[in-house]
């Protein structure tokens, strides 16, 4: 706020030919000397307030008649006017979210002993202001779902895997359509699946200042039906048809190779089958458990799956465990099973226990294991 110096009262007094006059205190209207301004958009209007300390000081002396301001009255009456209106302050209120018809306050404060020293009664120290002039508003729904989230309107796509990847979000709209002018932000790193990723709405200051208006400001937009890394086992209560017919494939082709059995019988000291060059047939496969490795952040990337079968070597039939890493594992939009299907890889044991104590066990230092039962199907025609 602008103060006003005995300085500028006695330049001021200069300028006047006036006598000052013995009446008692003079009445101020505050109010005179105050404006209130009102900007915006209808609704979301804000008002300012501003108060001319100089021409009160002008009005007072010239309604004061001095002739004389080199006199010692003139000097004392512009110190003791300087000391008063230095005191005064002021406020308005509600200044914020106003609408067209809304009132405002406007509250003067100002040190009242000060006020009687000069000689001022002040009027008008609190009165009300209606809001008017403010930009009618033109309400914009950025989320209108008859284009938002759709192709040819606002594309929504995710990028990648969840949670690996982000929310991309463009706004094709035509120029005809007010909600063009939107722009959409949002933080979807680290966003697990099925919770929500929240967009944010926002008008650039040219459209504000033409009264446009956004109807919501946000929306909650769900995680869902999108490709993911499975954050629970229940999502492979699924159609494995495929899986299981690519896991017997597997299995049968590196059967049908050869199975070598060390000619002790005795599997060798780590109980594992090796596959070299040797006549040798694998038969009644069937597919046990699937075993899924929960990574720290929820997610299972890695999956092993457990089978047995006969397999015959050189006219003499022994039982065999395999145990296969589905690579590149997560769940599709469409709720099937993505997996790399041109590189299945296994290992050869006695009995499933033994797979995982050498295949698995080493990895519980990293994972946590889930255990899921496969249903034990043969392969699917």
């Amino acid at each position: 706020m602008k103060k006003l110096s005995a300085l500028l009262l006695i330049a001021a007094m200069l300028l006047t030919m006036f006598t000052l006059t013995a009446c008692g205190e003079k009445k101020i209207d505050l109010k005179e000397y105050t404006t209130v301004e009102f900007t915006g958009i209808d609704g979301e209007g804000e008002a300012s307030i501003d108060f001319d300390r100089n021409a009160l000081g002008m009005a007072f002396i010239e309604a004061s008649g001095i002739k004389d301001t080199f006199n010692k009255q003139a000097v004392e009456l512009a110190g003791k006017l300087s000391a008063f209106i230095n005191t005064i302050d002021y406020q308005v209120a509600p200044k914020e979210n106003l609408k067209n018809g809304d009132e405002v306050t406007v509250t003067f404060s100002y040190d009242e002993k000060a006020a009687q020293t000069a000689g001022v009664a002040p009027q008008n120290a609190t009165y009300t202001v209606t809001v008017a002039g403010l930009t009618e508003a033109i309400e914009v729904d950025a989320f209108d779902p008859s284009f938002f989230n759709t192709e040819r309107g606002v594309m929504i796509q995710y990028s990648g895997i969840v949670p690996e990847g982000h929310l991309e979000i463009s706004n094709k709209l035509d120029k005809e359509i007010p909600a063009h002018l939107v722009s959409y932000e949002c933080d979807s790193y680290d966003v697990a699946y099925g919770e929500n990723v929240t967009i944010t709405a926002s008008l650039p200051s040219s459209a504000k200042e033409e009264g446009y208006v956004l109807k919501e400001e946000t929306y909650e937009f769900p995680l869902k039906d999108i490709a993911h890394y499975m954050t629970d086992t229940s999502e492979l209560n699924t159609d494995k048809t495929q899986l299981k017919n690519d896991l017997i494939d597997a299995f049968t082709a590196h059967g049908t190779d050869a199975v070598h059995i060390t000619s002790y019988g005795d599997w060798g000291n780590d109980n594992k089958v090796e596959w070299m060059s040797a006549t040798s047939s694998v038969k009644d496969i069937a597919i046990d458990n699937i075993y899924c490795l929960k990574e720290k952040d929820g997610c299972y990337r890695n999956l092993y799956v457990t089978m047995h079968a006969t397999a015959t070597v050189n006219d003499k039939t022994y039982p065999i465990t395999a145990i296969y890493e589905v690579r590149d594992f997560y769940i599709n939009a469409d709720g099937t099973l993505h997996y790399t299907r041109d590189y299945m890889d296994g290992s050869y044991y006695s009995s499933e226990e033994k797979a995982y104590e050498k295949e698995l066990t080493p990895q519980l230092m990293q994972y946590n294991i889930d255990k899921v039962a496969f249903e034990n199907a043969e392969k699917a025609e």
